[in-house]
């Protein structure tokens, strides 16, 4: 990425790669799928992206211990599945009941 210019504002005019646009966007890498984010006068808010890059460095401690809390959630629920798959099975009763819950997510 290369400044090429100034212009209004004390902003700059750049050149840059398509690579280099890709990690502003904060793609690894160019491809086809995102290249309607390359067109002429599309503004691309790099501050806004370091924001959240930031925050979710400062934040990592919290971050985990939420990764983690959901991690065991997950456990659980995988050790209760079965036994509440065996639970519908027995009491054809309660299904109508887990569909409405679901449908209500």
């Amino acid at each position: 990425m290369k400044i090429i210019g100034t212009g209004e504002n004390g902003s700059y005019l750049i050149s840059a790669t398509k690579e280099e646009i890709a990690n502003l966007w904060g793609y690894n890498a160019y491809n086809e799928s995102s290249s309607s984010c390359y067109t002429i006068g599309t503004e691309i808010k790099v501050a806004e992206c370091w924001k959240k890059l930031r925050y979710l460095t400062e934040n990592k401690e919290v971050l985990q211990a939420a990764t983690d809390k959901l991690r065991n959630i997950a456990d659980h629920l995988e050790v209760m599945n079965p036994i509440v798959q065996d639970a519908l099975s027995a009491n054809p009763k309660l299904q109508p009941q887990v569909r409405a819950i679901r449908m209500e997510d």
